[in-house]
């Protein structure tokens, strides 16, 4: 059966977190639930498939940038002692 650690615990020698699921035994369900250790587990519900919609981006540049040359400026040196070569 699926529990739900309510506490940090120990059990069948490995270290459960409060919150996470554990898998217990029969014997063992209503003893940790007596304690105050764990819970009854539901398990969440799953989401519903959102079907994926893409629809192409088209970037409309106008002719006058089209038709303009990009100048890259000169790289600026990080480095204050050294300086661009002509």
């Amino acid at each position: 059966m699926k529990l739900k650690a309510l506490k940090n615990i120990r059990y069948g020698g490995k270290s459960v977190k409060a919150g996470e699921p554990i898998e217990v035994k029969r014997r063992d369900l209503r003893v940790l639930q007596a304690a105050g250790l764990a819970g009854v587990w539901v398990d969440p519900p799953r989401p519903k498939p959102v079907p994926a919609v893409f629809k192409p981006i088209v970037a409309e540049v106008p002719d006058e940038v089209k038709s303009e040359e990009v100048v890259k400026p000169k790289r600026a040196y990080k480095r204050r002692d050294m300086t661009a070569e002509e």
